[in-house]
């Protein structure tokens, strides 16, 4: 063979080579594709016998079975948004709420216009207190289904727990008139919202709607207790408002309380009387500006040396805005003792409570307060030359206790038991400055206290709290007979005292309260002298008109 004929012969192998080898790359190719299209189109059918066996599980309310199904189906056609939904639908059911919001999210962005996914997704941030978040797809749910009565309760709802009370009322109302089997719950709220907002009379309307509707549930209970505390406050919406009170009481330690030192040691019964006149002629929006006067005083059975009265006038005003409510008030009080002028003090005060959440809210107050005695205690013997010369030093009278004093602190409640009940922590400081170095001090006081409604309309109110006194300057006081101490003298006094009470009340219809309590102190020192034991018993008769 020529080498012409072989390189010919060489040529058309190559070449018969070269197009067998595409032949067969093209036909893997083709191959390929005809099984990803075959594959696709038996993928179709998969994801369709799982969601239609999700949709046969998910309605005989079996959603273990259902979530497996739709999960299934998700994962073979991923991009299908009813797939998405009922996927997130079903996790709802099992309360796997945070899986839920991702995969309705999911659903949402594969179609924007499936409104339905919207109240589920907004349930599912409600069950995780995600409220802001709710509310945003209840308003989208309700624009694209009006006419959806759960979706109206629940935008009305979250707008309640928001305490966006005025907005709650039009979608709680709509969901009553959508559908009666909600008309007690959304009556039930309808009515607190409009008691927040303090228009009372519609608000027993609304309430009363839910009593009728289920008189035995436990919402119709919650509703009757609500028209009660409406009654009660009605007093205290009155621009005049009296309260008078009378109480009995026996007390094992007397002693002269603007002292506050065990002068007698017995004890005594005594009578109590207590008014209360308040004129509120300001009640606009959120202010409310107006006048007290407030009148005490005790009777004791024998020792009438150490009955007080006391007279204070006082100027306040409040004002309200959503959750804060600001109050000041200033007020003069004259205090005598067996009928003898013995003090005046004059005092401002402000505070601020502030509603932190529905089972939430904390009080903080400043109080200054100036003291004048117009008789001290006991004054120095111009007869005795000690005396004479310690009280006679440079500066001021030891034992003088005109002054002023600032007192600063928090109270922080917890109600629980549906708002019935509610637990106080409170802490106070109070710093005193007085022209006498014996009555200078710091203070720290904290307390504990639980209100909680018993059987038969009988509530519970116990209190405990523990103060300590730093005393600034050298005691001048000594047990024999409570003379004046030698300059030499350099002992501080320490105080602390712990107190606990117990009161039972009873309301004995709109305008009576019947309490009976008992108050227990102990007051210890690192001075003898001013460590005392006291327990007084009481019954008190309480009036409103």
């Amino acid at each position: 063979m020529t080498s012409t004929s072989l390189r010919r012969t060489v040529c058309w192998t190559f070449s018969s080579n070269t197009r067998l080898w595409w032949a067969i790359l093209f036909g893997l190719t083709g191959c390929s594709l005809l099984l990803s299209e075959l594959a696709a189109a038996q993928t179709t059918p998969q994801a369709d016998v799982a969601y239609a066996q999700g949709i046969i599980a998910y309605d005989d309310r079996d959603y273990l079975e259902a979530l497996e199904h739709f999960r299934r189906a998700v994962a073979l056609a991923p991009e299908r948004p009813h797939v998405q939904l009922y996927l997130g639908l079903s996790l709802s059911r099992i309360g796997e709420y945070q899986e839920a919001i991702a995969v309705l999210e999911k659903a949402l962005q594969l179609d924007p216009g499936m409104h339905r996914a919207h109240h589920p997704l907004g349930l599912a941030y409600f069950q995780e207190q995600r409220y802001q978040e709710a509310l945003a797809q209840f308003t989208l749910a309700v624009q694209g289904m009006p006419n959806r009565a759960a979706t109206q309760f629940y935008l009305g709802y979250t707008h309640y727990l928001l305490q966006h009370y005025q907005e709650a009322l039009p979608f709680l109302q709509r969901a009553s008139e959508l559908d009666a089997a909600l008309a007690l719950r959304a009556g039930y709220y309808r009515g607190v919202a409009l008691y927040a907002l303090e228009r009372d009379p519609e608000a027993v309307e609304a309430f009363q709607v839910a009593v009728s509707t289920a008189p035995d549930s436990l919402t119709a209970q919650s509703a009757q207790r609500y028209i009660e505390a409406i009654d009660k406050r009605a007093w205290a919406r009155q621009r005049t408002q009296w309260q008078g009170a009378v109480s009995f009481q026996y007390d094992d330690n007397v002693m002269l309380e603007p002292n506050d030192i065990n002068l007698s040691r017995q004890g005594d019964g005594r009578t109590v009387f207590a008014l209360l006149g308040r004129f509120l002629p300001v009640r606009r929006g959120p202010w409310r500006l107006g006048a007290e006067y407030a009148l005490y005083q005790s009777l004791h059975f024998d020792l009438h040396e150490f009955d007080t009265q006391s007279h204070t006038a006082r100027l306040l005003a409040r004002w309200k805005s959503g959750r804060v409510t600001l109050q000041a008030a200033t007020d003069y009080t004259l205090t005598l003792v067996d009928s003898d002028r013995f003090s005046d003090w004059v005092t401002l005060q402000s505070s601020a409570t502030i509603r932190q959440t529905e089972a939430l809210f904390a009080n903080v107050s400043v109080r200054y307060r100036f003291s004048d005695y117009f008789n001290q205690f006991i004054p120095p013997d111009p007869t005795d030359p000690t005396i004479v010369a310690f009280a006679s030093r440079p500066g001021r009278d030891v034992r003088d206790r005109d002054g002023q004093s600032l007192r600063a602190g928090f109270d922080q409640y917890f109600a629980f038991d549906k708002n019935r009940s509610y637990a106080r922590l409170s802490y106070h400081f109070e710093a005193s400055r007085n022209d006498g170095s014996d009555w200078e001090y710091d203070s720290h006081a904290v307390g504990f206290g639980l209100q909680t409604p018993l059987r038969w309309g009988v509530t519970l109110n116990l209190a405990w709290g523990l103060q300590r006194w730093e005393y600034l300057h050298s005691n001048s006081f000594s047990a024999a007979p409570l003379a004046v101490l030698t300059p030499e003298d350099n002992l501080s006094r320490k105080d602390n005292r712990l107190s606990g009470s117990v009161t039972l009340t009873r309301d004995l219809g709109r305008s009576l309260t019947l309490a009976a309590g008992y108050l227990y102190t102990s007051h210890w020192s690192n001075l003898d002298f001013f460590s005392y034991r006291r327990n007084i018993l009481s019954l008190a008769l309480t009036g409103r008109y």
